[in-house]
């Protein structure tokens, strides 16, 4: 994952502005929306991915069409391995680790690309 995502990914997530949920990547929850730690980092590497107006399906946001999971296209740009995109969802669905305690996981075992 490049420096610059992951940096603004960790940072997003001990922002207290992304209301944390569970089993979807967003949906609107109490009046304005919540987000799983996947879709805070979609909503990082690309706001418009949600779509103009953002696609919905019930309650939830959709990103590329995909509601519980980043599209494939995107988890490739991105790095992230079908191994990691399921660690992070059991952290965030299973375990219930709050934000910023998954902030500091990603810190600590998502590599970054060196740039040369």
């Amino acid at each position: 994952m490049k420096k610059a995502i992951r940096d603004a990914w960790v940072q997003s997530l001990r922002s207290g502005l992304y209301p944390q949920i569970q089993g979807a990547l967003c949906r609107k929850e109490n009046g304005g929306l919540g987000f799983c730690c996947l879709g805070v980092l979609l909503d990082v590497y690309d706001p418009t991915g949600w779509g103009s107006p953002p696609a919905q399906e019930g309650d939830l946001r959709l990103y590329g069409h995909h509601a519980g999971t980043p599209p494939p296209d995107v988890q490739e740009s991105l790095g992230l391995s079908v191994q990691l995109r399921r660690l992070l969802l059991s952290l965030n669905d299973n375990d219930k680790l709050p934000f910023t305690e998954i902030a500091s996981w990603i810190e600590q075992n998502v590599p970054v690309e060196e740039v040369a």
